[in-house]
């Protein structure tokens, strides 16, 4: 074997350790990645089981108004079931129970009256979308229901 072989050999050789240490180098890197997203997205789930917390204070000011949303609730559930009493029927609104626009507005947007069937009706408020939740009275089964969706 002449210099000129011998040394496109070698260069040969060394292109091919080259290219081997630059698959291995893209390889890590990938392993590395991949490892990333997973503890990013395992980070992530974690963040969405433990939920907003909230501190004491915070915990009062929800209490005090889920109370005063459900006292709110309680005054129109007692307007639809006097309707109701009175005319035999469900209202189909509660402007037709007589209940002001101003008392049906809360900040999670107005009270809504789903008159059902004769058997039931339901009074909700809140939106999944826009507040995180739907509070409601069902009249079968004659208790509150807060449904809160993530």
């Amino acid at each position: 074997m002449d210099e000129a072989e011998r040394r496109a050999r070698v260069r040969e050789q060394l292109s091919i350790i080259g290219a081997r240490w630059a698959l291995a180098l893209v390889v890590a890197g990938l392993v590395a990645f991949v490892a990333l997203v997973v503890k990013a997205a395992s980070l992530a789930d974690q963040a969405i089981e433990a939920g907003p917390q909230l501190n004491a204070s915070d915990r009062v000011n929800a209490e005090e108004q889920d109370n005063r949303l459900r006292e709110q609730g309680h005054r129109l559930r007692d307007a639809v079931e006097a309707f109701r009493t009175e005319h035999g029927r469900n209202p189909v609104s509660l402007a037709e129970v007589g209940v002001a626009p101003a008392n049906m507005s809360t900040e999670f947007g107005e009270w809504r009256l789903n008159p059902g069937d004769p058997a039931g009706y339901e009074l909700s408020l809140g939106d999944h979308a826009r507040n995180g939740f739907v509070l409601s009275w069902r009249q079968g089964a004659q208790e509150w229901h807060m449904d809160v969706s993530r």
